[in-house]
């Protein structure tokens, strides 16, 4: 949760995780999670942005681990192995991995 402190320029903030209501180190959001909902959903055009730690997105990764399909961990798979037979440093693929 961002909170604006003086509504001036620039803006002074404070970020507040939002699982655990606690202030965030250093003014800065470790982790920024975006869900958006598209046309013919329930909540069409609607979008939320939740700050959090790395402890709070680590037990949505968690969450999201047991819920996701056979395939797509098969998908996520495929993507790890793709980017790890690369050169390039593809920080994606420690988060699929806790997906998997």
């Amino acid at each position: 949760m961002k909170k604006i402190l003086k509504p001036a320029e620039p803006e002074e903030v404070v970020y507040y995780s939002d699982f655990s209501g606690k202030l965030l180190d250093h003014n800065m959001v470790p982790v920024t999670v975006k869900i958006k909902c598209g046309y013919g959903s329930k909540y069409d055009d609607s979008s939320v942005e939740l700050h959090l730690t790395d402890k709070g997105l680590n037990n949505l990764l968690v969450y999201l681990k047991d819920r996701l399909s056979k395939e797509t961990k098969e998908e996520f798979q495929r993507q790890v192995d793709s980017s790890c037979q690369s050169s390039k440093n593809d920080y994606n693929v420690d988060l699929l991995k806790e997906l998997i």
